[in-house]
């Protein structure tokens, strides 16, 4: 029995027609692995027949739950037209050492179309040759990745003869590409009217405001732009001949102020991104300060170390050049698929967790919203006694504002409104924010290494973020003066309690963060006397709302968890 590479679904029971005997063999053929159940073939096929597949795709039906009930699973060669076109919305990986797949009768080699979560990984020198390729990118959502082994970027072990990449994009939404490659613009495809844009350091340096439009006739390869259709569908990019391997660092551009700028937060900013067409995971081996993507309506500053961040095939974000970091790495070990990526994610958010916070550069995290649940934009606070409050390209961002965004956040220090700011403890700290309309927004602090009062000056109510979310009803416009930050009355207790032991308490949804308690046991009470819970070490304690007393080395501070 052969099933074919484009079979999309086998139902139960489907071979009953078989049942007056077993099936002896099953030759799959389809990448995408399609799932059956205890009754799609007979026990006796399942215990007794053989379950052929291409050595690319063995570990992908190996290890299926379902189809990993054949007791006999076989890898089978490959002959041409065996495949024709490999379409795929899993992850492929033809391993170093395995078959792989023969042209066409015709002589012509194998297409490929991969899904938006799909991926193609070739691994070690022989090559796996394609003719078309389709890379499908949802620009709201995942993307397919390619990724190819090779020492150099110009090494190729998957040459495509001709890959498109094909990005589903929604009508007046800008969305912002660094691709690896030169691309003529009138060669591109469009869903409607568009426009691109490419961001000017020098002019932002010297004037404030970056943005230009695209005159030339070619996108330039490593070079960030904006894109924007007026309907919805698909942008269509097509590359002749890439290449996927190598190393491939990208040097920043040092853009001075000047003529009547003289504002450090608009010096030296490049619009850059992902060199790969893979996923990429951005890491402080790549580069240490401040970066800042576009999420669709708002920008959002990120800082690895702080941050695990993931760039999507072909992101571009911004950067500035500090002091002593000439380049971003884009290391080839960083690239990922979608998959790995979802999974590194939820992976790093309990490693985390289980790091704790760091004592000396407490981290507070502001969010805005125009419901419970979703948050429209961020900012950051970090209370560190080494950083200065100055503006320091290395650990500062700037707070870049969207046309878009209906509401948006930032920190106030010097008059400049701040996406990150990194500064020593001192008094009341500035919060603006701006609102596209009159209505309702909310605050609120996912996390609080140090405990956070937020003072609304409009109304005179002071409200304790630990509680929860702060909900306020606002006209339309931007306001730098109506909200304030101020340390609750439990922070003192908490710095003391750092100070005396070296131990900080950070406050988290669902819990508490500990941090510097190497070789040291932290209980938790609440505040009737009840142990609720001891732990050693650094690391996060789940914890249900309410109020609790924090004790170390006989020092006690109160905390409230919300």
């Amino acid at each position: 029995m052969h099933l074919p590479p484009y079979l999309t679904r086998i139902g139960n029971k489907a071979f009953d027609d078989y049942n007056h005997y077993d099936v002896q063999s099953v030759y799959a053929y389809m990448p995408d692995i399609i799932p059956i159940s205890t009754q799609t073939f007979t026990t006796g096929t399942y215990q007794n027949g053989t379950l052929y597949v291409p050595e690319f795709l063995y570990n992908n039906y190996y290890y299926d739950t379902n189809w990993s009930q054949f007791a006999h699973i076989a890898k089978t060669n490959l002959s041409p037209d065996d495949y024709l076109t490999i379409p795929t919305n899993s992850d492929i990986t033809f391993a170093d050492g395995d078959e792989r797949v023969p042209d066409t009768s015709e002589g012509e080699h194998v297409d490929g179309e991969v899904g938006n979560q799909g991926s193609f990984t070739v691994e070690g020198n022989e090559p796996q040759p394609f003719d078309d390729v389709d890379q499908n990118i949802d620009g709201d959502g995942s993307g397919a990745s390619l990724i190819g082994e090779g020492d150099t970027e110009q090494d190729n072990n998957m040459p495509v003869n001709k890959l498109k990449v094909k990005i589903q994009v929604k009508a007046n939404r800008w969305y912002f590409f660094n691709f690896p490659y030169d691309v003529t613009i009138a060669e591109c495809e469009y869903p409607g009217q568009y426009s691109w844009i490419w961001y000017d350091g020098q002019q932002r340096a010297e004037t404030g405001y970056g943005w230009r439009t695209v005159e030339s006739a070619t996108l330039n390869a490593r070079q960030g732009y904006g894109f924007q259709s007026s309907v919805n569908g698909k942008l269509i990019i097509t590359f002749e001949h890439p290449t996927f391997g190598g190393d491939r660092p990208k040097p920043l551009q040092s853009y001075t102020t000047g003529q009547g700028n003289t504002n450090i937060a608009d010096a030296s900013w490049n619009f850059v991104g992902n060199p790969y067409s893979s996923y990429y995971e951005f890491t402080q081996s790549d580069f240490s300060s401040p970066f800042i993507v576009w999420n669709g309506t708002s920008y959002v500053a990120y800082r690895p170390g702080d941050d695990d961040y993931h760039l999507q095939p072909y992101q571009a974000f911004f950067v500035q050049k500090p002091e002593g970091e000439d380049e971003i790495g884009f290391s080839k070990g960083g690239r990922e698929t979608y998959r790995q990526s979802e999974a590194k994610k939820a992976n790093q958010t309990k490693a985390r967790k289980a790091r704790g916070i760091n004592p000396d550069r407490l981290i507070i995290n502001l969010c805005i919203s125009d419901n419970d649940t979703a948050a429209i934009d961020r900012t950051r606070l970090v209370l560190n006694e080494r950083a200065n409050h100055a503006y320091e390209m290395g650990c500062d961002a700037a707070k870049f504002f969207s046309d878009v965004a209906p509401a948006q956040i930032y920190m106030m220090e010097n008059a400049q409104p701040m996406a990150i700011n990194e500064r020593p403890f001192s008094g009341d700290l500035r919060l603006g924010y701006t609102a596209q309309k009159a209505g309702t927004l909310r605050i609120s602090a996912p996390r609080m290494d140090l405990p956070m009062m937020l003072v609304d000056t409009q109304t005179g109510r002071t409200f304790d973020l630990s509680l929860g979310t702060y909900e306020f009803t606002t006209a339309a416009g931007t306001f730098n003066q109506r909200f304030m930050l101020r340390p609750g009355d439990e922070a003192t207790a908490i710095r003391e309690l750092t100070h005396q032991t070296g131990v900080a308490i950070g406050m988290q949804d669902g819990g508490l963060s500990i941090g510097g308690a190497d070789g040291k046991s932290v209980s938790i009470y609440s505040t009737s006397g009840a142990q609720m819970a001891q732990h050693s070490g650094n690391g996060f304690v789940g914890l249900a709302s309410g109020v609790y007393v924090v004790k170390v080395d006989g020092k006690s501070a109160k905390v409230l968890v919300k």
